[in-house]
């Protein structure tokens, strides 16, 4: 089948700030998407995947970001963004085979395998995620050691037009950490780390095959990482 460009129009409004005696930045950003003939691909058929066009779909969004170090040894970071999206005119939708037994009785599915996707979310598109960071470094003699931790959170996220709940992903959060240690005027690192701490479990995808299926993320693991530069 026959699909059309992709336009988009992106306007952005923002300030960053400096402050506290360089101690606190703060950048903020409030954003919007217009999209003219949004494109989608879909696997229709075995090897077979097929692209259509949103007439139009619509992105608002807010964005900040935040550095500040309170004390000389101790860095937070936080960064957040908002979003408020929806295909305004999605009215061909290609359905992946593998979603279509989910979507029998909706009535905006409609033989051969289309749907009415207008006013639904935006794949990819969360409407809230979160992530933060903290650092504490400690002089030890001959070095210096650090301390950090991360965190991050994403609200519910769809990965097909149709927003069909098998396509989804609900909200998860994962913290990570680390400790580590740099010896003065030398070319070496060396840290022990942790990631997903709370072994949660959560998926990267959804694809939609004639069965639906869902990459796992990686559990609870650990490690130790060594770096050297030359």
């Amino acid at each position: 089948p026959i699909f059309g460009p992709e336009t988009i129009w992106a306007y952005e409004l923002g300030a960053k700030t400096e402050g506290l005696d360089r101690r606190l930045r703060v950048n903020l950003a409030a954003f919007r998407y217009d999209w003219r003939g949004l494109q989608f691909s879909a696997l229709i058929a075995p090897s077979t995947s097929a692209t259509t066009n949103a007439a139009k779909a619509t992105v608002n969004g807010f964005e900040a970001d935040i550095i500040a170090k309170p004390m000389h040894d101790l860095t937070v970071t936080a960064s957040a963004t908002l979003l408020d999206s929806q295909y305004d005119n999605f009215t061909g939708q290609n359905v992946a085979t593998g979603f279509r037994p989910y979507l029998v009785g909706n009535p905006n599915f409609t033989a051969p395998g289309t749907f009415n996707a207008s006013g639904k979310t935006l794949i990819n598109s969360p409407k809230l995620s979160f992530s933060g960071t903290a650092q504490k470094d400690f002089d030890i003699g001959s070095g210096t050691a650090y301390v950090r931790g991360e965190y991050s959170y994403t609200s519910k996220t769809y990965f097909d037009p149709t927003n069909v709940p098998i396509s989804s992903r609900p909200s998860f959060s994962l913290i990570n950490a680390s400790v580590g240690y740099r010896p003065v005027d030398s070319n070496w690192e060396a840290s022990i780390w942790g990631k997903n701490l709370t072994d949660e479990e959560y998926i990267t995808y959804v694809t939609a095959t004639f069965v639906p299926s869902a990459p796992v993320g990686p559990p609870r693991t650990f490690g130790v990482r060594i770096v050297y530069t030359r």
